[in-house]
């Protein structure tokens, strides 16, 4: 076993294991797109806190139709909003969105 450096096969080994892990999870979820997509686009607006690192609760709430995304700016005209504000205020806007 001259030349050979300790550890070698293994690493090599380990490099394929994760090409083929690649492979086999492209695979599958090629066959999934269509039907993952149609079910999240059929769910319609859906909006999430998703808090941003600007300091301004306004704009914390993101939304999505499972294709798009949008980041509305809530409760312009309110200089401290509250929590529960923000809440009610993107639920209202994720209907909206819906209608």
């Amino acid at each position: 076993m001259k030349g050979r450096r300790p550890g070698r096969p293994a690493a090599r080994l380990s490099r394929i294991g994760v090409a083929l892990a690649i492979v086999v999870v492209s695979s599958v979820l090629a066959g999934c797109d269509e039907q993952v997509g149609a079910e999240v686009v059929s769910a319609g607006w859906q909006c999430a806190w998703d808090p941003t690192i600007n300091d301004d609760w306004h704009d914390d709430y993101l939304c999505s139709d499972g294709v798009g995304y949008d980041r509305p700016y809530l409760l312009p005209d309110d200089p401290f909003v509250e929590p529960s504000e923000i809440e009610a205020a993107a639920q209202a806007y994720e209907v909206s969105r819906n209608q």
